[in-house]
């Protein structure tokens, strides 16, 4: 986890803020103040600040994030798709050895599962996933979520839950039947995904949403921004479909639910580090027998 911003990178992001919202003239007046947003990494902060222009003073709030290049990258190629769920790209800079990109700040509440997903949101996956469907190859410096991606999550997972016997029995068939998820993995036509698609980081606002967070952005299986938001013939799944069918996507409505089921099992596999460190043996019981049980209906 990384450290937050000293003050030093504080006023070196106050003074880049300043100047590419208020113009070139614009002053900083002493050093912001950075908040922690809950739920975000402490390196992801609300800056508040003031500057003058013109003999005005004028307030400023906005996100400053340290993200990884390839964040920085896709926000700025899909700032010109008129995307209204995407975080808008104010700009970037590096400051205290790291990258730091800015945003506005959204005023809103931040979903929990069992919320009603937005269909701005739904809809913006929806256009995207069938806008680089089998259509990506200028996204080529985007990790994919491949068969050696599939494999090292297991792996990943074995090792998280090698002090529970029952969990890791149950790792142990899933990795013996790991031919079932590169067998269907390899069926699936490859998109652009935002990564780590859930409630956490999808913000209600009063006239819409956005869905935040694009450090995890790669090249994967549509469903795998599905499968935390959705469910195999709730609303929000019927709306994405028929969104889909509306962008021209080539999948049918058959083969999208199998690769939901499929989405499934990877994103318990995904989350399950966390859930044993967080849950103990009883959720990495629960979460290594879900990824059998999605497996076993391939």
């Amino acid at each position: 986890m990384a450290s937050p911003p000293s003050q030093e990178t504080l006023i070196q992001l106050g003074e880049y803020a300043a100047i590419t919202l208020a113009g070139e003239e614009a002053l900083l007046l002493g050093v912001p103040v950075a908040t922690e947003l809950e739920g975000f990494e402490k390196a992801t902060c609300k800056l508040d600040l003031d500057c003058e222009v013109e003999g005005e003073t004028i307030a400023m709030s906005l996100v400053v994030k340290a993200a990884r290049k390839e964040e920085i990258r896709i926000l700025q190629q899909l700032r010109s798709d008129a995307l209204d769920s995407m975080p808008e790209y104010l700009g970037s800079i590096e400051a205290g050895g790291r990258e730091y990109i800015l945003m506005p700040f959204y005023d809103g509440r931040v979903l929990d599962f069992g919320d009603v997903m937005p269909k701005q949101v739904l809809s913006m996956l929806a256009r995207i996933h069938t806008d680089f469907e089998e259509n990506y190859q200028h996204l080529d410096y985007l990790p994919v979520a491949d068969e050696v991606y599939v494999t090292g999550l297991i792996e990943t997972a074995l090792k998280s839950v090698r002090a529970f016997t029952k969990a890791t029995r149950v790792l142990k068939d899933v990795q013996s039947n790991a031919e079932l998820l590169h067998s269907t993995l390899r069926e699936i036509p490859m998109t652009l995904l935002q990564g780590d698609v859930h409630p956490g980081n999808i913000i209600q606002l009063s006239d819409g949403a956005v869905l935040v967070d694009w450090g995890n952005a790669r090249i994967g299986a549509r469903t795998l921004d599905l499968a935390n938001i959705t469910s195999p013939q709730d609303d929000a799944w019927m709306f994405y479909l028929s969104e889909s069918e509306r962008f021209g996507t080539t999948l049918g409505p058959d083969r999208m639910l199998r690769n939901h089921v499929w989405a499934s099992a990877l994103v318990n596999l995904i989350y399950l580090p966390y859930g044993a460190k967080s849950g103990g043996e009883a959720l990495a019981e629960e979460m290594t027998a879900r990824v059998f049980r999605f497996i076993q209906q391939l």
